[in-house]
């Protein structure tokens, strides 16, 4: 790696926000996401800290049909770490859907959980 250059760019409010809840929940700050996010996409690096994993998890599980709380429960299970909040995870939902990603409501993963055998 050579020497650091400082770059400033504009971020679309909602890429902003992605990137500044995961840096949040990472403890981690917004240069060292973004940093992060750069390497994996140019060069094909993993992130350095679990910043690229919590939004792929919770995604990932919501895109199974879990509930908001399950995910939760997930995600601060396998990232106990990760500052991931209802909101959050609420966030996540909503931002699937605002893009077309295929993701139940919270409603319809409720009533999926409750018929489900235990």
């Amino acid at each position: 790696m050579g020497p650091a250059v400082r770059l400033s760019v504009s971020l679309d409010d909602d890429l902003y926000q992605a990137l500044a809840l995961e840096a949040e929940e990472a403890g981690r700050s917004l240069a060292d996401v973004i940093r992060d996010r750069l390497r994996a996409s140019i060069f094909g690096e993993e992130a350095v800290g679990e910043v690229r994993n919590v939004g792929e998890l919770a995604e990932s599980l919501l895109a199974q049909g879990l509930t908001n709380e399950a995910v939760l429960a997930e995600v601060r299970r396998r990232l106990p770490d990760a500052k991931t909040s209802p909101a959050s995870v609420a966030w996540y939902r909503s931002n699937m859907k605002r893009k077309g990603l295929p993701v139940i409501s919270q409603v319809e993963a409720r009533r999926k959980a409750a018929s489900a055998p235990k």
